[in-house]
Order: structure tokens, then sequence, then C-alpha cells
């Protein structure tokens, strides 16, 4: 940049009239990256206010699916060793999912047969949720009211969260 005495008049004139630092006028690129840092943050900021929407608000983060269920069926051995070493299920950490909406369009047959396969460790399933009283209090609070012996399986969630699947007759 040049010496204001060099400078033509009118630039001086028009650099006079404007509020430029002396600072500004011996770092004239900080005038450009100052403002485009800040878009760059900004611009990065934008995707982490995307996913933050994604959260469900209810009680259970991700939506449960009829996929989830049969996983949840398959691993229930795997979830009955788990939950055998947990001296005490909090109630809050219980989640409570009826089976019924996710059987629509996928059809009953296949509920059928993963019960039929499962039916022994569901009911030691059943048999371990029975030992924690919260498990009980937290199932009431559901307008469905299920039991215990309605349980059909359960899956351990991230944060130490037990989902808890029914099925009403």
């Amino acid at each position: 940049m040049l010496p204001l005495q060099t400078m033509p008049a009118d630039a001086r004139a028009w650099m006079a009239g404007t509020a430029i630092t002396r600072w500004q006028r011996k770092h004239p690129m900080k005038k450009f990256l100052i403002p485009a840092t800040a878009l760059m943050l900004a611009v990065s900021a934008v995707p982490a206010m995307a996913q933050d929407s994604v959260v469900s608000r209810g009680d259970v983060a991700m939506k449960p699916t009829f996929e989830g269920l049969v996983a949840a069926m398959s691993k229930t051995a795997a979830t009955i060793d788990e939950l055998l070493k947990r001296q005490s299920i909090a109630e809050a950490d219980i989640q409570v999912v009826d089976s019924k909406p996710l059987l629509e369009g996928k059809g009953d047959e296949m509920l059928k047969i993963q019960l039929d396969r499962n039916k022994d460790s569901i009911k030691q399933l059943q048999d371990v949720l029975a030992k924690h009283p919260a498990v009980e209090a937290r199932l009431k609070k559901e307008s469905a009211s299920p039991s215990v012996s309605e349980v059909i399986a359960a899956e351990l969630l991230d944060g130490g969260k037990l989902q808890l699947y029914y099925r009403k007759d």
C-alpha cells in the first residue's frame, strides 16, 4: 500500500472520510481475513445445528422399527446375560414400545415365527424382568398397562437404557 503522502488526493480524502484506522492501513488483508474466518465458522456450524434437529423429542431417541424388534428378539440371550449383571434397573432408564404399530404392513406371521423360535428365552427374559420392581412400575405407566408377561423383547441402548417391546393379546 502506498504511504498517505504519495496517494492521490481523492484516495486520501476517501480514506480520511472513512473509519479506517492506522492499524487497518498497515494490515489491509485483515479486513478480509476476519470476515472470511467468521464466515467459515458459521458455515461449519450449520451441519451441527441440523444434526441437533434430528433427535427425537420423545422418550425414545431412535424410532423403533420392526427390524429392531426382530433383532432384539434374536439377541434375547445376550440381553439376559447383561441384565443379570445389573444390580438394579432405574425406572427412568426404561423405554416401552408397543409392538402392534411396528407390525403394520409387515405381517404378523414373522413375529409368530420369532415368538415360537425364542419362546424359552423370552420366558427367561420375563422372569429376569419380574425381579426388578421398576420394570413393573414403568409398564403400568403406559396407557395400555402391559404386564411383564407381555414383554416379548428387550434391547439395551446407549447410556444404560433398556427398551422393552410388549405385545398385548
